[in-house]
């Protein structure tokens, strides 16, 4: 047996007033079978259509898939070749993912105004 992928698919299609055939349509896709298994989560969509998801629904892709992404976040949260994970989002821009052992990496050039 599979587990779902729990997803925000269809709040947000809904909220938007949206049919599955109308974002079908939207999607170019021949119908809207796909849809619905994403809506169920029984599938994902390919990192296209999530993008046009999230454009059409006017939210970020994690809005549509929050479990996934704390799953993912949650999974960079140690690094498997050792060290730490750094995050500073505030003073030099995104460096997650980059270990502590390679300080020349960690250097986010600051834009200067």
């Amino acid at each position: 047996m599979y587990k779902r992928i729990p997803n925000a698919l269809r709040d947000h299609r809904v909220r938007c007033g949206l049919w599955q055939r109308d974002v079908a349509a939207k999607l170019g896709l021949k119908d809207t079978a796909p849809l619905s298994r994403w809506e169920n989560g029984d599938s994902l969509p390919n990192l296209v259509s999530a993008l046009r998801l999230s454009a059409l629904y006017g939210v970020l892709i994690e809005a549509l898939f929050p479990d996934l992404k704390a799953s993912v976040v949650a999974g960079l949260s140690t690094n498997p070749a050792g060290g730490t994970i750094v995050r500073d989002h505030d003073k030099r821009g995104i460096t997650e993912g980059v270990p502590e052992d390679h300080p020349e990496e960690q250097e986010v050039p600051q834009a200067h105004a």
